[in-house]
């Protein structure tokens, strides 16, 4: 696995493991923090080319 991979499966891990922890079913939790990592990359990108 590629370091850059395994940079976003420990975060999107962490972040279901919150979720779960919360009381969120796991299916939708891993939904969540796929899309909160995809958001907040995304977020960095655009910041990015505004500078």
């Amino acid at each position: 696995m590629s370091p850059i991979r395994s940079y976003f499966d420990r975060w999107t891990n962490a972040l279901e493991g919150a979720l779960k922890r919360d009381g969120v079913p796991a299916d939708v939790a891993l939904q969540l923090a796929e899309d909160a990592v995809a958001g907040i990359q995304g977020a960095l990108v655009l910041a990015r080319q505004g500078r």
